[in-house]
């Protein structure tokens, strides 16, 4: 998925480019510090079903898409397909969701004694940097005084790794319809998640 101001293009999604012809997102790569996407076209018959063409793979950049599948949808009500069986689902009812996780070692207690635990938490690597420092977006996942941050982080990744198998079922408010997710993480080197 990427944004280009409000609207949101997603993978497997028909989208509307800026000189009026609908392609379908399969890939999306950074080209000479720029974005692209490699893209198949799809075409509305006289008779106002769509054709998605997978015979031909194109690419193009991303600051040339216009009208979001949501967009498309509001203009020409539900699209009709003559190959269905080619035509990913629509909207993609599977969405990938970035985790940034982090440690940090908490040393005292009230008390002042020395008490040193490892702490865990992510947060949703999806939002813009600034929600990302508002507290309610950093969400604890675990805390040891015996387990070390990397056996806390490969606990973490074993979770991650399940979601490939079974997603995590979630309630999409803007669509009113049931979604599911998998957990990315980002291999980026840090040591603060802002």
């Amino acid at each position: 998925m990427f944004t280009k101001g409000w609207q949101h293009f997603w993978i497997n999604e028909v989208a509307q480019l800026e000189d009026g012809s609908f392609v379908v997102p399969v890939l999306l790569i950074e080209r000479n510090n720029e974005l692209e996407a490699d893209v198949f076209e799809v075409t509305q018959n006289q008779d106002g079903r769509w054709k998605l063409n997978t015979e031909d793979l194109k690419s193009m950049k991303a600051s040339e898409f216009s009208c979001s599948y949501d967009d498309i949808v509001d203009e020409f009500g539900n699209l009709t397909w003559m190959n269905n069986s080619l035509v990913p689902e629509m909207p993609n009812p599977m969405r990938k969701l970035m985790v940034s996780p982090w440690a940090d070692d908490v040393s005292g207690n009230q008390s002042k004694q020395y008490n040193k635990h490892m702490n865990m938490y992510t947060g949703n690597g999806c939002l813009p940097g600034r929600l990302l420092q508002q507290e309610f977006h950093v969400h604890y996942i675990s805390s040891s005084p015996h387990a070390s941050s990397a056996e806390q982080f490969a606990a973490f990744c074993d979770h991650v790794k399940s979601t490939e198998t079974n997603p995590v079922k979630a309630y999409n408010a803007a669509t009113k319809r049931k979604c599911q997710f998998i957990l990315r993480v980002p291999g980026l080197p840090a040591d603060n998640p802002q």
